[in-house]
């Protein structure tokens, strides 16, 4: 009977160590038991990262060259972050579905129709910086797989190259300040994303102009969809 206490014994202590590990102190000799909450696995095994590095493929079809970071905050709750390069070209003329106050006065008596020097300058700008910041609910809150909304902040700035044609307006630079809405799916494979998105938003610009003898500023609004795939990979 008393080795049968013994034996039990030392099988309960075995089995509380494959649980736990001792990290003794040097300062007072103490020991400290940490339990053990095994790896972070989802379905399927594989490991999670809370990271994810992504790149839009077909963003430069449209004019923009970026890099999104996208980190879990919580199972449904992930945040994106992207910057990059971009020109006036086919993103913003092409993809514009229409523009608010679109004949703007820049002189007693002088209105200027938006549409003719945005298309007028469109393949005449500088390379330019783009920002978004977008918070991403995912509707299964499986952390960074399935569908998801997004509610994203816009930044872009650019100027243009001096024109050697004439045109009644010469384009200096452009400032846009904005806000989308973003639908998506995100698909994990290993350690690879796939994120598909389609998006509609508004920008309120603020462009410099001339017309070789005056300088203008011409404030309007446009609206605009947008479509995205990115590849990515945890880290």
């Amino acid at each position: 009977m008393f080795m049968k206490k013994i034996l039990f014994s030392v099988f309960i202590i075995c089995a509380f160590k494959l649980n736990a590990q001792i990290v003794i102190t040097e300062e007072a000799d103490t020991e400290t038991l940490i339990i053990s909450d095994g790896d972070k696995t989802s379905k399927g095994g594989r490991k999670v990262s809370d990271n994810i590095w992504k790149v839009d493929v077909i963003g430069p079809v449209y004019g923009k060259y970026g890099v999104s970071y996208e980190r879990e905050l919580l199972s449904f709750l992930a945040i994106q972050a992207t910057v990059g390069m971009t020109y006036y070209n086919f993103s913003d003329y092409y993809l514009s579905l229409f523009s608010f106050n679109k004949s703007v006065p820049l002189a007693p008596g002088k209105n200027l129709y938006v549409g003719d020097y945005r298309k007028q300058n469109i393949l005449n700008a500088k390379p330019g910086f783009y920002f978004n910041a977008m918070p991403k609910i995912y509707v299964r809150g499986d952390g960074f797989e399935g569908f998801y909304l997004g509610l994203g902040l816009n930044y872009n700035k650019w100027s243009y190259k001096k024109t050697k044609r004439e045109v009644d307006y010469n384009a200096i630079d452009n400032k846009q300040l904005g806000g989308e809405f973003a639908l998506g799916y995100q698909v994990i494979n290993g350690k690879m994303a796939v994120d598909v998105s389609t998006s509609f938003g508004a920008n309120r610009n603020s462009t410099s102009l001339s017309d070789q003898v005056q300088e203008y500023n011409a404030q309007y609004v446009t609206f605009y969809y947008g479509i995205s795939l990115k590849l990515g990979r945890y880290f």
